[in-house]
């Protein structure tokens, strides 16, 4: 019996740190800037986008995603700016479009986000969001 609790709590040590290790290496990675995109502008707007969508945006935290509309925009037209690898550039004119379409969208936001409400403000994060993942999708 006593080498069961033994085994028991071992393992459960075990568990334990290795959940703890696979969690830190995850924060790391994402702090590196490691997303696979093929290009650093859009690891760049990631940066800023990730927190506001998997830490305010469930929280309802309007304030915060209101504070960074104006930074993601930034972000943004640094995308709208980049090149594209050779390798890519069959895509280039769908690439701008879409980046041009999420420029005009931060834009809107940043004009009109202290004068809607937040379900307003959440539509139009999400329709970002969504930009984003598409404009990524067509560099994979």
């Amino acid at each position: 019996m006593k080498h069961l609790c033994t085994l028991l709590l071992a393992l459960a040590v075990f568990t334990t740190a290795s959940f703890s290790q696979e969690k830190e290496a995850a924060k790391s990675e994402h702090k590196k800037g490691e997303h696979g995109f093929a290009l650093r502008e859009l690891t760049a707007f990631h940066d800023v986008l990730h927190p506001l969508v998997h830490e305010a945006l469930p929280s309802s935290d309007f304030g915060s995603i209101r504070k960074g509309i104006d930074g993601l925009l930034e972000k943004a037209m640094t995308i709208q700016q980049a090149k594209l690898p050779r390798k890519l550039q069959g895509r280039s004119k769908e690439f701008k479009k879409k980046a041009a379409e999420l420029v005009k969208q931060l834009e809107g936001m940043s004009e009109t986000k202290n004068n809607v409400d937040d379900a307003t403000i959440e539509k139009q994060f999400n329709d970002v969001h969504d930009t984003f993942e598409s404009l990524a999708e067509l560099v994979k």
